[in-house]
Protein backbone atom coordinates (compact mmCIF):
# COMPACT_ATOMS: atom_id res chain seq x y z
CA UNK A 1 0.00 0.00 0.00
CA UNK A 2 1.29 3.82 -0.95
CA UNK A 3 0.60 6.02 2.08
CA UNK A 4 -0.21 9.81 1.91
CA UNK A 5 3.17 10.71 1.98
CA UNK A 6 4.67 8.18 -0.65
CA UNK A 7 5.50 5.50 1.70
CA UNK A 8 5.46 2.10 1.06
CA UNK A 9 3.84 -0.21 3.27
CA UNK A 10 5.91 -4.02 2.58
CA UNK A 11 3.68 -6.93 4.08
CA UNK A 12 4.89 -9.06 6.74
CA UNK A 13 4.68 -11.72 4.64
CA UNK A 14 7.05 -10.36 2.16
CA UNK A 15 9.68 -8.86 4.90
CA UNK A 16 10.01 -12.04 6.58
CA UNK A 17 10.57 -14.16 2.98
CA UNK A 18 13.20 -11.65 1.99
CA UNK A 19 14.40 -10.97 5.79
CA UNK A 20 13.79 -7.43 5.41
CA UNK A 21 13.73 -5.92 9.23
CA UNK A 22 13.78 -2.12 9.81
CA UNK A 23 16.33 -0.13 8.62
CA UNK A 24 17.38 -2.61 5.75
CA UNK A 25 18.24 -0.21 2.63
CA UNK A 26 16.29 -0.87 -0.57
CA UNK A 27 17.18 0.05 -4.14
CA UNK A 28 14.23 1.10 -6.11
CA UNK A 29 13.73 1.67 -9.79
CA UNK A 30 10.76 1.42 -12.66
CA UNK A 31 11.95 -0.58 -15.74
CA UNK A 32 9.39 -1.24 -18.39
CA UNK A 33 6.41 -0.06 -16.55
CA UNK A 34 7.04 -1.43 -13.51
CA UNK A 35 8.76 -0.77 -9.80
CA UNK A 36 11.30 -2.91 -7.98
CA UNK A 37 12.78 -3.37 -4.84
CA UNK A 38 16.10 -5.00 -4.17
CA UNK A 39 17.63 -4.90 -0.94
CA UNK A 40 21.10 -3.98 -1.25
CA UNK A 41 22.44 -7.14 0.17
CA UNK A 42 20.14 -8.96 -2.65
CA UNK A 43 22.05 -6.33 -4.84
CA UNK A 44 25.58 -7.30 -3.94
CA UNK A 45 24.75 -11.08 -4.26
CA UNK A 46 23.25 -10.90 -7.85
CA UNK A 47 26.58 -8.54 -9.03
CA UNK A 48 28.98 -11.37 -7.22
CA UNK A 49 27.03 -14.07 -9.38
CA UNK A 50 27.03 -12.40 -12.63
CA UNK A 51 30.84 -11.46 -12.37
CA UNK A 52 31.51 -15.77 -11.49
CA UNK A 53 29.08 -16.75 -14.01
CA UNK A 54 31.16 -14.45 -16.76
CA UNK A 55 34.49 -15.80 -15.39
CA UNK A 56 33.01 -19.33 -15.74
CA UNK A 57 32.16 -18.86 -19.08
CA UNK A 58 35.63 -17.36 -20.00
CA UNK A 59 36.77 -20.97 -19.04
CA UNK A 60 37.43 -19.68 -15.46
CA UNK A 61 40.61 -17.21 -16.27
CA UNK A 62 41.92 -14.15 -14.52
CA UNK A 63 41.80 -11.91 -17.62
CA UNK A 64 44.46 -9.86 -15.53
CA UNK A 65 47.12 -12.72 -14.96
CA UNK A 66 46.66 -13.14 -18.87
CA UNK A 67 47.01 -9.37 -19.72
CA UNK A 68 50.44 -9.26 -17.23
CA UNK A 69 51.53 -12.95 -18.55
CA UNK A 70 51.15 -11.81 -21.81
CA UNK A 71 52.86 -8.08 -21.52
CA UNK A 72 55.91 -10.01 -20.19
CA UNK A 73 56.25 -12.58 -22.98
CA UNK A 74 56.03 -9.59 -25.44
CA UNK A 75 58.82 -7.61 -23.13
CA UNK A 76 60.77 -10.50 -23.13
CA UNK A 77 60.86 -10.71 -26.93
CA UNK A 78 61.78 -7.75 -27.06
CA UNK A 79 65.07 -7.72 -24.99
CA UNK A 80 66.01 -11.08 -26.90
CA UNK A 81 65.18 -9.06 -30.43
CA UNK A 82 67.87 -6.68 -29.06
CA UNK A 83 70.43 -8.83 -27.88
Amino acid sequence: MLGPQGRIVIPIEIRRKFGLEPGTVLNIWAEDGKVHLRSRAAARASAKKLFKDARGRLGGENLVDELIAERRAEAARELADED
